[in-house]
């Protein structure tokens, strides 16, 4: 689909300066939380910033976001940067399926939660997997 961009990442090297308490320097936008409802999970989610969206994708199973938080924040200062604890992850529901499917509904679930016609979508490990998958569907 030629409105995502897709950045998947192999191994994290991330080269983002940040404070160690993983705080954002000189960032003025609050961290927003909210659940935002797939098809038959309740999905935890954090959205900081404004302008273009960017979905951020953790790897997984069993990992959230916690890890990458301080770094793709940063991007906050001129995007909107969602996080989201995947299915069966920190304080997101399992629902009834594993699938990949399932798990492709609930990117699209925060896709149109937000109205967002078009979104960045940026994933590590499984994250990076789900991303290019999403971008191929249909």
């Amino acid at each position: 689909m030629e409105w995502y961009k897709i950045i998947a990442f192999v191994s994290l090297l991330v080269a983002f300066s940040c404070k160690r308490n993983g705080s954002i320097e000189g960032s003025p936008n609050p961290i927003q939380e909210l659940r935002v409802q797939s098809d038959d999970a309740e999905l935890y989610v954090q959205s900081i910033g404004e302008g273009q969206p960017i979905l951020v994708l953790h790897d997984g199973p069993g990992l959230g976001f916690s890890y990458l938080f301080p770094y793709l924040s940063k991007l906050s200062r001129g995007h909107q940067v969602v996080f989201f604890e995947q299915r069966c992850v920190g304080r997101s529901e399992c629902g009834n399926s594993l699938r990949l499917s399932a798990f492709l509904g609930d990117i699209e679930a925060i896709r149109t939660h937000f109205g967002w016609e078009k979104m960045h979508v940026l994933g590590h490990g499984l994250g990076g997997l789900l991303a290019m998958q999403y971008a191929i569907q249909e």
